[in-house]
């Protein structure tokens, strides 16, 4: 009977520290994708001090997506299934999320919805197959649906970082030459650009009656990201 409670304990002890280290790892892996998801909401908006609450407001409208995946992670433990599949596909379920976020900044609002819906809850379906034992299918399905999103996302972001960087150089320049002149320039043609091949992403700059607008997209022309002196910076998704 001793013998029977002491090859107990340590199978209990080793359960509570397989509880605690998945929940450590959905916290390291969760948080700094939901605090990025929420400065997402406020990235068109890098120079304006307070922008509009519907973009704060945003991360909230996302959060039954991140209860059910909590929910979705702890009955994974509950089945005992394979530690290295769970870590796998709530990993790249976070990244997916993630990226169909930046996708709304990048690529414009309806092509981030259609990644939320069909890229992200795709992966029901190698879950339900790994469920049933087709393991392999599952996970080559997994990889094609993150590599059909995760890489092409986060090359895009780089670029949008990029051009936040250039686009506030170039008000910066717009400025100096209205203090130094007297007027603002009517073209970009004496601005030196930081990141020239980023040149091409400047959609146009237009100087008017004592103001100017400047305009430039990431990843499609559809969308634009904008500033000037009378609306501050902005963002028209589609």
């Amino acid at each position: 009977m001793k013998k029977e409670l002491a090859d107990k304990e340590p199978t209990h002890r080793n359960r509570k520290l397989e509880w605690f280290a998945f929940i450590a790892f959905l916290a390291i892996i969760a948080i700094p994708l939901i605090l990025g998801h929420f400065l997402l909401s406020q990235a068109s908006y890098p120079y304006r001090s307070e922008p509009p609450k519907y973009w704060l407001l945003r991360p909230i409208f996302h959060l039954p997506f991140y209860v059910l995946f909590i929910i979705l992670s702890v009955v994974f433990m509950i089945l005992k299934w394979n530690k290295t599949f769970i870590i796998f596909i709530t990993t790249t379920i976070l990244l997916e999320k993630f990226c169909a976020e930046l996708a709304f900044h990048t690529i414009g609002e309806v092509l981030s919805w259609v990644y939320h819906i069909v890229v992200i809850w795709l992966n029901v379906i190698p879950i339900i197959l790994y469920a049933v034992k087709f393991r392999k299918i599952a996970v080559v399905i997994i990889l094609a649906l993150a590599l059909l999103l995760i890489p092409h996302q986060l090359f895009l972001g780089y670029r949008f970082i990029q051009l936040q960087d250039e686009a506030h150089a170039i008000v910066e320049y717009v400025y100096k030459t209205k203090v130094q002149t007297g007027s603002y320039p009517k073209d970009l043609s004496e601005y030196t650009f930081k990141n020239p091949h980023l040149e091409k992403y400047i959609q146009r700059y237009e100087p008017r009656d004592n103001s100017f607008r400047l305009v430039y997209f990431v990843g499609t022309t559809g969308t634009s990201h904008s500033y000037s002196p009378d609306g501050g910076w902005f963002y028209y998704p589609d």
